[in-house]
């Protein structure tokens, strides 16, 4: 529990009065010495909103120039070369060794024409090819599945180049439409 000073004083000259004449004394004493000094109070500067967006927008205008200009940028992201571009994750290890996943890119086409969603399933003019990294794997280490009406996804099957499981390797796999 807390007490203001005057609080303390009273307590202590009320201790005073049933305390023996030695301890009245110095308990006399001490409330008469109590310390009356000015509680401290710490000030901060205040800030209006509008300081606040001015100092935050002169950050903004003085660092992005610095932060391009140094060349920390954004990552440039390296993919293999194409006209469309997937980026293959999530593989499930089949029974015979192999990877699958699904392409979502590749999938059928998705009509909303008539207002209701539907599937066009058309056969792919351009065969695709699987990148591992920048380096395309060879053409019997994958296999896309055709698209039909059965499967609303394009599931593509692949075989590693080292055979190490794709989804810990540490390399990135693509499908890509040349």
């Amino acid at each position: 529990m807390l007490y203001s000073e005057e609080n303390m004083k009273e307590i202590i000259l009320g201790l005073a009065e049933t305390a023996d004449p030695l301890e009245a004394d110095a308990l006399r004493t001490i409330a008469a010495n109590y310390p009356d000094k000015p509680k401290r109070t710490e000030t901060f500067p205040e800030l209006s909103r509008r300081q606040i967006f001015l100092v935050a927008a002169l950050v903004y205008v003085v660092w992005t120039p610095i932060f391009f200009w140094l060349g920390f940028g954004f990552p440039k992201v390296i993919e293999p070369p194409g006209t469309a571009i997937e980026q293959l994750t999530g593989f499930i290890q089949e029974q015979d060794g192999r990877w699958t996943t699904r392409t979502y890119r590749f999938a059928p086409a998705e009509d909303f024409s008539s207002g209701v969603r539907k599937f066009v399933f058309k056969q792919d003019p351009v065969p695709l090819v699987v990148y591992e990294d920048l380096v395309a794997l060879p053409k019997e280490n994958y296999e896309f599945q055709e698209i039909n009406p059965k499967n609303i996804w394009r599931y593509v099957t692949i075989k590693t180049g080292d055979g190490t499981d794709p989804n810990k390797n540490g390399r990135k796999y693509y499908a890509v439409s040349p």
